[in-house]
Formats: C-alpha cells, structure tokens, sequence
C-alpha cells in the first residue's frame, strides 16, 4: 500500500535516544531500556528508519527529554519512577 506524504507538514520525532536513558550505564539504568535497545537492536533499526526518511527530504526533529535535578517531572507510583 502506498502512502502519500504532504512533506512540508510531515516531519518524524526521534526521542529517548539520549545516553542516560539508552546506555546501560546511564542515569535510568535501572529501568531497563538499555536491556531492550540491545535485545530488540533499536538503534540499528532506527538508522534504517532516519535513513528512508532522509532519503523522502522529510524533516526529523530530535527530541531530548531533560528532568530538573530530583526528577519532579515524572509522577509518583509510575514504572521505576519513570512513566
């Protein structure tokens, strides 16, 4: 099935993709993304993705996810303190 793209409107947001939450020894470690970025070989595969997109001239937006010191940000009872 072919998609259209209105391309000036469309633009693909990559995030979560910042050391602390990705390596496994960052700051959200404990958490476990490190574990499934490996198991299910996200950053291979989101290259592939950021790839196609640069080839369509689509815009990427990267988006850093930044937390005052304390994390006051992410609710209380959520997985690990996290979501």
């Amino acid at each position: 099935m072919a998609i259209t793209i209105d391309k000036p409107h469309t633009a693909l947001f990559a995030m979560g993709f910042e050391n602390d939450i990705i390596n496994e020894n960052g700051a959200f470690k404990d958490i476990g993304f490190a574990q499934m970025e490996k198991q299910s070989d996200v950053l291979v595969k989101t290259g592939r993705v950021l790839d196609v997109v640069r080839r369509a001239d689509v815009k990427i937006i990267f988006v850093a996810a930044h937390f005052r010191p304390g994390h006051p940000e992410i609710p209380l009872g959520t997985s690990a303190g996290l979501f």
